[in-house]
């Protein structure tokens, strides 16, 4: 008999993306995006942790990178991005509370659906 469940497909590990991202940007030099987005993508390849096309992963690597700047995490003047005081905690604090907000998801769905 099928179940009546319905299949939640949540990623509980932490994103390789941000977290290169981070790394690299922590180092403290301005980037332009071509030349961050180098390092980054080089650094997921080396670690095999680059899914998707380069081009799938150049639009994920933007992505987070806007959401950072628009945290006041990261800055933006012209086209060169510089990492601001306190990225790497920020960034850690920020994966640990969404880590809590999907586990307490999951544990909402389990209840209304058990």
């Amino acid at each position: 008999m099928p179940s009546s469940k319905p299949l939640v497909l949540v990623r509980t590990s932490a994103d390789p993306i941000m977290e290169e991202l981070v790394h690299t940007l922590a180092g403290g030099e301005p980037f332009e995006f071509k030349g961050l987005f180098a390092q980054v993508y080089g650094e997921l390849k080396r670690k095999k942790t680059a899914t998707g096309s380069e081009e799938v992963i150049r639009l994920r690597c933007y992505e987070r990178l806007i959401k950072l700047s628009s945290a006041g995490l990261v800055e933006k003047k012209d086209k060169v991005f510089r990492a601001l005081p306190g990225i790497e905690q920020a960034t850690h604090g920020h994966a640990q509370m969404a880590s809590f907000r999907r586990k307490a998801e999951m544990t909402r769905r389990a209840v209304d659906f058990g």
